[in-house]
């Protein structure tokens, strides 16, 4: 089984390391489901996919290992 991971911008107003117009941009990837976890945690008003950021991680001989 594939998981799809992206890197992800952040509407987080009031967040000490956001750009002065309040986006954050993640440093890491994560999937769809793990970002509205973070976006409910961190009182994020809006996520959005970096595009281009995709990448797919999938299960061989019973190791999870990334690919593009």
């Amino acid at each position: 089984m594939s998981e799809r991971l992206y890197k992800w911008r952040a509407l987080v107003p009031g967040n000490v390391w956001a750009k002065k117009d309040g986006w954050l941009e993640l440093s890491w990837a994560m999937s769809e489901l793990d970002a509205v976890a973070w976006a409910l945690q961190n009182k994020a008003q809006r996520m959005e996919k970096i595009p281009g950021s995709e990448k797919t991680h999938g299960d061989v001989d019973g190791r999870q290992s990334p690919s593009s």
